[in-house]
């Protein structure tokens, strides 16, 4: 649902129901059930909220709140094995509440140049059922596994995008930067990657591209292994690539 106060400013609003059925991929060949109870389909509520605004031709913003409330959700957990008298890794079915905020500014600066800005940061919370208990720090330390979970990853991603367009030439540079990243598990607190294209449009059809990936080089990760220790995921390296798009 959308509200129209007046033309170019708006506030929106949505919900969506879900019920995903099992896929063989949920019960994974090195995760046992926990107790051998049955996983069930995954189910939840989702929200969003937000307006957009246009300042001006040029200009125009938008913001946004989503909620998602999975009253099952099926994940690999460490939990306690009373058999085993020891934490497992068990495919389980549990309660997952995932808040994300994001924000954004698109502007115009004459024919040739534009930006993009955007910033968005997520918070995930996920909670035992039926008796289960989850191992505190997955057997890194003993901060609790919500607090855990938020730390293996970028709490916020900010992206910087300005292009160029002049006739059959365009480009543009891309800048993302992860932050607030924690140095237990990540080899630093932010990580600044760049990414540079440019077009030619040879007719109506055919455009040759070249892309640098990478544009620094920047040695960076985005996720924590929780066994291999920090840099496990570390993303490619500065990467090229000259190519043909053709419209048939």
């Amino acid at each position: 649902a959308e509200y129209l106060f007046q033309p170019g400013f708006s506030i929106f609003a949505g919900w969506t129901q879900v019920n995903r059925p099992l896929k063989p991929n949920d019960y994974k060949p090195d995760a046992t059930l926990y107790k051998d109870q049955k996983l069930e389909n995954e189910r939840g509520n989702a929200y969003t909220i937000g307006l957009k605004k246009e300042f001006s031709p040029a200009t125009s913003i938008f913001m946004n709140y989503d909620y998602t409330d999975m009253a099952n959700a099926i994940s690999r957990q460490s939990v306690w094995d009373d058999t085993a008298g020891d934490f497992k890794t068990k495919s389980v079915n549990a309660k997952q509440r995932r808040r994300a905020f994001n924000v954004g500014v698109n502007h115009r600066f004459n024919n040739h140049w534009k930006m993009r800005f955007a910033y968005s940061t997520v918070d995930e919370h996920w909670t035992a059922k039926r008796g289960m208990v989850f191992q505190p720090g997955l057997g890194i330390d003993s901060i609790l596994i919500n607090a855990y979970i938020n730390s293996t990853r970028p709490k916020h991603k900010t992206v910087l995008d300005v292009s160029y367009e002049n006739g059959k030439w365009s480009s543009a540079l891309t800048s993302v930067l992860y932050s607030g990243m924690d140095t237990r598990y990540f080899t630093a607190k932010r990580f600044l990657v760049l990414d540079w294209v440019l077009n030619y449009k040879i007719n109506k059809d055919a455009t040759v591209y070249l892309t640098v990936d990478n544009l620094t080089n920047e040695g960076y990760e985005v996720k924590f292994h929780p066994y291999i220790g920090k840099g496990a995921y570390a993303m490619p390296g500065r990467t090229f690539m000259l190519g043909v798009n053709y419209r048939f």
